[in-house]
């Protein structure tokens, strides 16, 4: 099996992720939106369909570390995967007294990308 490598090309709050694989190459792409006066990034496939998946990372990770999940479900599903503050490229929050500040940043999101219909 050969390892995926990523190519990124940014565009101001946006950049494009590339995998090259020897499997056909998807192309989703990192989007920022302002939670808490805090800049969070997250991937998204952009695929048109009605499904929509969410992915969110576990403690230490990355939206970026679910690339091959990413690339499995995009072809059939709008997949969305958030960098919760403090993870991959989302700024940094130094005064975390709850989880409600985890659950907060997925409803930001849903709501800033105006998401309906997540399965998943």
């Amino acid at each position: 099996m050969q390892p995926s490598t990523q190519t990124k090309t940014h565009y101001g709050n946006e950049s494009t992720v590339k995998s090259s694989k020897s499997e056909p190459n998807i192309i989703f792409k990192r989007k920022f939106f302002n939670f808490q006066n805090l800049n969070l990034s997250y991937l998204d496939t952009e695929t048109n369909t009605e499904q929509i998946i969410l992915i969110t990372h576990a403690n230490g990770y990355s939206a970026e570390c679910y690339s091959y999940l990413i690339e499995a479900l995009s072809d059939k599903y709008r997949v969305v995967a958030l960098d919760f503050s403090g993870h991959g490229q989302s700024q940094v929050f130094h005064d975390f007294t709850s989880w409600d500040f985890l659950r907060d940043q997925i409803l930001a999101l849903i709501e800033h990308e105006n998401l309906s219909n997540i399965i998943s």
